[in-house]
């Protein structure tokens, strides 16, 4: 991805602080039935790897896991502030988690 020189972050402790603080972000992936991309909460370990490691979850109905798969390679995009929303906070019973974004 081309990023103009004013803007590249080379810095890995900024880096490691901007995931760990904004960790909602999109992956993109080129699997066998073409790209597929999804916005996914992460939790970063920066202590696993040499560059740290990224770990998410998404949902079974969510193609892009088949994606994960068959690819060796992934971009991921972190964004600005967004936040859990828990069912706890609806009035309404059986409703699932999700994300403000």
């Amino acid at each position: 991805m081309y990023t103009p020189r004013h803007f590249s972050l080379e810095d890995t402790a900024a880096v490691h602080e901007l995931v760990r603080r904004h960790p909602f972000a999109v992956m993109i992936l080129e699997g066998t039935e073409g790209v597929e991309t999804a916005q996914v909460p992460f939790i970063f370990d920066p202590d696993e790897g040499e560059m740290g490691r990224l770990r998410c979850h998404v949902a079974k109905a969510n193609p892009i896991w088949r994606a994960v798969e068959g690819s060796n390679r992934a971009t991921v995009i972190f964004t600005g502030p967004q936040a859990y929303v828990s069912p706890d906070w609806y009035e309404t019973d059986g409703l699932v988690p999700t994300w403000n974004y």
